[in-house]
């Protein structure tokens, strides 16, 4: 990837981190401080991607990074279309898009070969954020109605980032 790409992704993540941020801040304020990483989870997948862009390459990081831009993406998109009132947000097409933006960021630069040892230790830290995010109830705005519903999605969308991962690596033959 030449540099001029790269510095630009990682301008257009920093922004999407920022304004990520500002989103979360009134959860943030209620929430206890050592929990924080475990609400920020978009913005926090593109703070991963951007320390994955400048060039940390640890296996576990990787894997951590992809697992987090692919599944929060998804996770977003699907959990707005599924609420009319989430949809109705002015800047939505603008969350959509940005959050398709990660699950594109997920598969891009594979290089590294990764194995079954690092996916598993990424999605225990998925589903300890589940756990975190259902149990200890910090997950962002969701309709209500559908917290059940959200929850057991948010866990089986968890196993199938594995999977996606496992089968993309392994196709590649970088497993």
């Amino acid at each position: 990837m030449n540099s001029f790409v790269k510095y630009l992704l990682v301008l257009i993540n920093f922004l999407g981190f920022l304004v990520g941020i500002n989103s979360y801040l009134p959860q943030l304020v209620e929430t206890n401080p050592l929990l924080w990483l475990l609400v920020i989870d978009c913005p926090l997948a593109a703070l991963l991607f951007i320390i994955y862009l400048l060039g940390f390459n640890n296996k576990y990081f990787e894997a951590l990074m992809r697992f987090y831009c692919f599944k929060y993406g998804v996770w977003t998109i699907i959990v707005t279309f599924s609420s009319q009132s989430l949809l109705s947000y002015p800047l939505m097409p603008v969350n959509l898009l940005i959050h398709t933006g990660l699950i594109i960021e997920s598969f891009m630069l594979m290089k590294q070969k990764l194995n079954f040892k690092h996916f598993t230790a990424a999605l225990f830290v998925l589903l300890i954020n589940d756990f975190s995010d259902y149990v200890l109830k910090t997950h962002p705005v969701i309709n209500e109605e559908l917290f059940l519903p959200t929850a057991g999605f948010t866990i089986v969308l968890s196993l199938i980032t594995l999977l996606v991962f496992y089968k993309t690596y392994k196709r590649k033959n970088l497993t």
